[in-house]
């Protein structure tokens, strides 16, 4: 019997610190050495984690903190990462059941994490602070500590 792959459920603000220099790279450090180092490990995002990176980049490059070049490195890096998007449909009941906590988009993450039994891994704090509150794990990118 195969074991189960090694899974880190990540919101878009967790994957936009791995592939850019931002705030969180120690923490996203941590996260690329175990990623690297671990053949098993895969990322999981809500179905909309990778549009939403995407959709970050697009912003830091309007805003003059990325250039263009730089943004669509962010890019390239984002497809080599072994994601793997989980569908919405099944998670809609749960997503809709956090709605007084957190937008539809946030609760989306959380319900995959919920659903997998793993931490949700963000650098956002209203996430992180409304995942405690309906007791689904969650932690910062900066908690990660090496291994």
């Amino acid at each position: 019997m195969t074991p189960e792959p090694d899974l880190l459920v990540v919101d878009a603000s967790a994957l936009v610190e791995l592939v850019i220099a931002g705030r969180h790279r120690r923490g996203a450090d941590v996260l690329l050495a175990r990623y690297a180092t671990a053949p098993g490990l895969t990322l999981v995002s809500a179905a909309h984690g990778l549009i939403e990176s995407i959709s970050a980049i697009r912003r830091m490059v309007q805003r003059g903190d990325l250039t263009a070049g730089a943004g669509l490195t962010a890019v390239d890096w984002l497809c080599q990462f072994d994601l793997m998007l989980d569908a919405t449909a099944p998670r809609a009941r749960r997503i809709w059941s956090l709605r007084e906590r957190m937008s539809a988009s946030d609760a989306a993450y959380a319900a995959v994490a919920e659903a997998v039994d793993v931490p949700l891994i963000t650098v956002d704090d209203r996430l992180l602070a409304a995942c405690q509150a309906a007791e689904i794990p969650a932690m910062s990118l900066d908690d990660l500590r090496p291994a």
